[in-house]
């Protein structure tokens, strides 16, 4: 009799780490497998549950059949009547699934996907390999099948044993701490483990003790890689010997340093010599004193001395190919005062939480996430966010703001628009700002993205007759 249960792969994003080497980390996102065991083992059949301490073991190759991991074992959660297993952190890209086994807790096979060809393929709709997606931004969903192994033999679904051996490995405990308000807090991370151009171990870690486990050499030198958003890239070279020495048993711990944090794509530019480059303009408090650390993701650092000789600086930087990459700026981050990124320096992801003395932000005709936080950013007194990929934008806590400029952004929904009216006219209202200048929401027809609700029109007129404000409505008549 047939047994399945129907199992969800969902990929989650997270954020961004660089490739195989430390200097080209790929971007990486989170693939969580949930399983439902509300599906009914056929006519009359009893409802499928997982064994207590059930794991998942999975193998993950790439399109091309490159390896990506082998027989890989997931811990599964439940949540009523749903099995979520960890995250198996992916970079972004197509990819086939070739093992797909569940084990009960003494590691023996329960349940298991059937191989093409093999005598039990035709019970699933899907047999193996399993194509999937591993994307950007959005969520990726993958329905497979599962039957269990009662009264079968490896051979009915393709496999020459279920036999799993369970290899004990060399490794450490680690914990990843951020600043809270009441002193340290743990926090996710997502990490990589390197050995000279292999990737070693890709994982995503949860604010609580994980455990590194690999097949370490101990005359060889591994590099640990953690990325957060808003926080500094972590990097650190070791032999397992004298790290275990170092750790006497505990975990390692490591406090990751608050940042503004950026995930840059560069476009390859210039002629004749094609170049990837990266533009950031930066102005800084020149009563400031200290410095600003910038890692740019690809193995190269930039320091910046504060106070800064210029009042506004730009800074650019060559890659060596296209990306992602994860860029970082630490230190004293209080000194950026205005930020501007503009022209063809796509990105996307940004973390500006940490950017708390910002008044001035310009973001505009590039490719950018469809969210950008600024709600931490209250001393905001100037933005341009001009042709860029935004859907939705929030500025009700920008209550500062004076001068916004939100033109041609195609992609900014008529509710975001009106909300962004909304926010501009009643903070400015409410706090007595005058003589401001507001470019409203447009398309890339210059055409005003609505329809405007009259609420905001009345708001739009007020704004501009009884506070002096510059309105540019576009099209539209006030």
């Amino acid at each position: 009799m047939k047994k399945c249960l129907y199992v969800l792969a969902l990929a989650v994003s997270a954020f961004a780490l660089n490739q195989c080497k430390e200097e080209e980390a790929p971007m990486l996102r989170n693939v969580k497998f949930a399983f439902s065991s509300s599906a009914v083992t056929g006519a009359g059949g009893r409802v499928a549950d997982l064994p207590d301490g059930a794991s998942l073991w999975v193998s993950v190759e790439h399109a091309n059949g490159s390896a990506v991991c082998s027989l890989k074992k997931l811990s599964i959660l439940k949540f009523g009547d749903q099995y979520v297993s960890e995250p198996l952190a992916l970079p972004e890209g197509n990819f086939n699934i070739t093992d797909f086994l569940i084990t009960d807790n003494a590691n023996e096979v329960q349940f298991a996907i059937p191989k093409e060809g093999s005598a039990l393929a035709s019970l699933v709709e899907d047999p193996l390999p399993v194509s999937f997606v591993v994307g950007t931004n959005e969520v990726t969903s993958l329905n497979v099948e599962v039957v269990s192994i009662n009264a079968h033999q490896p051979e009915d679904f393709g496999y020459v044993s279920f036999n799993i051996t369970v290899v004990e490995t060399e490794g450490f405990d680690l914990s990843v701490f951020i600043p809270g308000e009441n002193g340290l807090e743990l926090s996710s991370a997502n990490a990589l483990l390197i050995h000279e151009e292999d990737t070693l171990v890709v994982k995503f870690l949860a604010p609580a003790v994980n455990s590194i486990r690999f097949d370490a050499d101990p005359d060889e030198f591994y590099t640990l890689v953690l990325t957060e958003p808003a926080y500094g890239r972590y990097s650190r070279t070791f032999r397992i010997g004298e790290l275990e020495e170092e750790l006497e048993g505990s975990p390692l711990a490591v406090v990751l340093e608050p940042a503004f944090t950026i995930v840059t794509n560069p476009r390859p530019l210039g002629y004749p010599e094609v170049e990837h480059r990266f533009t950031v303009g930066l102005n800084t408090n020149e009563s400031v004193v200290g410095n600003i650390h910038i890692d740019w993701g690809d193995g190269t650092s930039t320091e910046i001395v504060l106070p800064r000789a210029c009042s506004y600086c730009e800074g650019t930087h060559v890659y060596p190919a296209g990306g992602p990459y994860f860029t970082s700026f630490t230190g004293n981050l209080e000194a950026i005062e205005s930020l501007r990124i503009y022209y063809d320096n796509d990105f996307s992801e940004v973390s500006l939480k940490h950017l708390t003395e910002l008044k001035d932000l310009g973001f505009g005709v590039e490719a950018t996430p469809q969210t950008i936080d600024i709600s931490h950013n209250v001393k905001l007194e100037s933005l341009s966010f001009d042709i860029t990929s935004i859907t939705h934008l929030d500025l009700s806590k920008n209550v500062r703001l004076r001068n916004v400029s939100l033109g041609m952004n195609q992609y900014l929904t008529p509710e975001a628009a009106n909300l962004a009216i909304q926010h501009i006219c009643t903070n400015a209202i409410a706090h007595g700002t005058r003589e401001g200048f507001f470019t409203i929401p447009s398309d890339w027809d210059q055409k005003v993205i609505g329809p405007v609700t009259p609420e905001n029109i009345l708001l739009l007129k007020k704004l501009r007759d009884d506070y002096a404000w510059y309105v540019d409505t576009w099209d539209l008549e006030l």
